[in-house]
């Protein structure tokens, strides 16, 4: 592994081991014989350290041989890199086979002994690629493809403050500019940020949530500190670590003001997952020692937990606990809390565990046991209703949110 980092306008490719390993930098593994990514949050080394990216050595040499513009290899890595990376600790979804399939067929269409490859059935090949999604063929893929992508387009850079774009998409050679206020609302996929747009007001609230995407929708005055650069049809965000950004799940997120936050801080986390109760047949908890680390609402579009277990970080998985908890038509969530323990001096306690208060089976509690002196914080559930976490692991720590209808 490789790390290209950016020290004073100057690009560097260092041993990424350990550069990684040295405090101060993305990862402090004094714990651990072997080095491992960063996963806490907040993180003061983090946010202040030098920006960098990593990389597999060989794709980077890979790069090399076919990057047209040899002088500013390091510099066009590490844009890419971080423009696929715009918030510490909440990483972009996955890439997509769809995607990989794109580039795959560029390179193949160039004659490197793949062409046959090709004429499969997408369905076969979206199945090959499910079940060997990091092989070498897919990062080959990927690598080629994206120096395909750098010689075809154009290596001109530009900086902006967020709040002066009015709109922009990956696919639109310039961003247009305006001087208005009101909210914005940025699209982001697995290739980074793809869309900008301007809006009036937030829009309303409803159902819609997408895994595969995600959305932040702000004033425009708030992000003024923030600076955008766009190069190779793409844009990097450099966001100060004083300033808060909320992530949702949904074009259309719900109103936070209108949430009840078991907190006594309020909304202080900047990630949400919202699970829409109304078509869903499920709840499947995962916790980790004592502490939830994600929650999947089962649908019909998304019928097994096995995929968002996949999304949680190795170190998580071995130890993980899974309660299923079904939901029907006849025995819906009618209220939805946290049970907190009461400890001396009549004060609560962390480590809360999840109340769900069904109609026909009454209330039922997931998470650590409390015993008997405890209290109950909770909130009538309309049905219809989305439920609102912290996520994507959740860390509990009292601040579930469950949102009022408009």
């Amino acid at each position: 592994m490789s790390t290209v980092v950016k020290i004073n306008d100057a690009f560097r490719m260092l041993d990424a081991p350990p550069f990684l390993a040295n405090p101060g930098r993305y990862a402090d593994s004094n714990s651990s014989p072997t080095e491992m990514f960063c996963q806490f949050q907040p993180c003061g080394p983090c946010t202040t350290s030098d920006e960098s990216a990593t990389f597999h050595n060989d794709c980077v040499n890979l790069f090399r041989m076919e990057s047209p513009n040899k002088p500013k290899i390091l510099q066009n890595l590490w844009f890419i890199a971080r423009s696929r990376t715009p918030f510490h600790h909440f990483p972009l979804p996955p890439p997509r086979f769809d995607n990989i399939s794109t580039a795959f067929r560029t390179i193949a269409s160039k004659g490197y002994a793949l062409s046959a490859f090709t004429h499969l059935p997408v369905e076969l090949c979206r199945m090959i690629w499910s079940y060997s999604p990091s092989a070498h063929l897919w990062q080959y893929s990927s690598v080629m493809g994206l120096a395909h992508e750098l010689e075809t387009t154009a290596d001109v850079s530009s900086c902006y403050s967020l709040s002066t774009i009015k709109s922009w998409s990956r696919e639109e050679q310039e961003a247009s500019l305006t001087s208005d206020l009101g909210f914005m609302r940025l699209t982001f996929d697995q290739d980074g940020l793809s869309k900008i747009e301007r809006l009036r007001e937030v829009p309303k609230e409803h159902d819609s949530r997408d895994t595969l995407k995600m959305y932040v929708i702000e004033p425009s005055a708030a992000l003024s500190c923030v600076t955008i650069e766009f190069k190779f049809n793409r844009a990097r965000l450099s966001i100060p670590s004083a300033t808060t950004i909320r992530i949702w799940d949904t074009p259309a997120p719900p109103d936070l003001k209108r949430c009840l936050f078991l907190s006594y801080s309020g909304p202080t986390c900047s990630r949400f997952v919202t699970i829409p109760t109304r078509n869903c047949t499920g709840l499947t908890f995962f916790y980790w020692h004592q502490f939830t680390k994600a929650i999947h609402a089962h649908t019909e579009r998304s019928p097994f937990a096995q995929e968002t277990f996949n999304k949680l970080p190795f170190e998580f998985r071995e130890n993980l606990v899974w309660i299923y908890v079904p939901l029907t038509s006849n025995n819906p969530i009618v209220g939805f809390g946290v049970r907190l323990i009461r400890g001396r001096f009549n004060l609560l306690l962390h480590l809360p565990c999840f109340l769900l208060r069904m109609k026909l089976s009454g209330d039922l509690t997931i998470g650590p046991y409390h015993g008997t002196n405890t209290e109950d914080i909770t909130r009538k559930q309309q049905i219809g209703q989305r439920l609102c976490i912290t996520g994507p692991n959740v860390e509990v720590r009292l601040r579930t949110s469950a949102c009022t209808p408009p």
